[in-house]
C-alpha cells in the first residue's frame, strides 16, 4: 500500500512540473511571436520612413501597407482585440480623438508625440539606443479601467529602440517614460 501512495506521489508531482514547465514555454513562444510582430511593425515603421523623406509616422496605422496582413498589429495577449471598432489609434491613448479602424495592440512614441503627450526631438532621438520606439503594453499583468477601452498595467513590458532592437524591462504604468524609456 505505501508503494502505491509513494508512486501516485511522484507522478502528481512529476506532472505538476511537465504542467508548469509547459507553461513556461507556452509563454515564452508568445512573448517571442509578439516580439516578432514588433520588429515586423518597426520595418514596416522604417519603410514608412524612406518613402515619406524621414517623415515620423503619426500613428501606427500609417505604416499598414508596408505590413503584408493587418494581423501584425495585434496580439493575442490584448484582451481588447476582439472588441468592435472603432479603436484608440494608439492603445494606451484610449482618450485620444485619433480612432483607428483596426485593432492595434502597441503602443507607439510617435502617436504621443503627435497628442503632444510628450515633446520628442526626433533628430536625437533617432540615434539614441535607450529611445524605446514600439512598446508591447499587454506584456505584462493587465488590470481593465473604469471605462471602455482604459486600463492600467504591471510587470514585464516589451520594447523595440528607434534601432530596432528588442528589450524586456520590468516597468510598472503606462507614461511614456514607462513605456519608452530615455527620449
Amino acid at each position: 500500500m505505501k508503494t502505491v501512495i509513494t508512486v501516485v506521489v511522484i507522478l502528481l508531482v512529476f506532472t505538476g512540473l511537465m504542467a508548469l514547465m509547459y507553461r513556461n514555454a507556452i509563454g515564452t513562444a508568445r512573448e517571442n511571436a509578439e516580439i516578432s510582430q514588433m520588429r515586423r511593425v518597426y520595418g514596416a515603421w522604417y519603410l514608412y520612413g524612406q518613402d515619406w523623406n524621414g517623415s515620423v509616422a503619426f500613428n501606427l496605422y500609417d505604416v499598414r501597407n508596408h505590413l503584408p496582413d493587418d494581423r501584425l498589429l495585434s496580439v493575442e495577449s490584448d484582451p481588447y482585440r476582439k472588441r468592435p471598432g472603432p479603436f484608440p489609434a494608439d492603445p494606451v491613448l484610449w482618450n485620444s480623438e485619433r480612432k483607428s479602424p483596426l485593432r492595434i495592440s502597441f503602443a507607439y512614441l510617435g502617436a504621443f508625440a503627435a497628442d503632444a503627450k510628450v515633446k520628442v526631438n526626433w533628430d536625437t532621438a533617432l540615434e539614441n539606443p535607450r529611445v524605446g520606439l514600439i512598446a508591447n503594453p499587454f506584456a505584462g499583468e493587465i488590470f481593465s479601467g473604469n471605462s471602455g477601452w482604459e486600463f492600467g498595467r504591471r510587470g514585464r513590458l516589451t520594447r523595440i529602440s528607434v534601432l530596432g532592437a528588442a528589450t524586456t524591462v520590468d516597468k510598472a504604468g503606462l507614461s511614456p517614460a514607462a513605456l519608452f524609456g530615455e527620449f
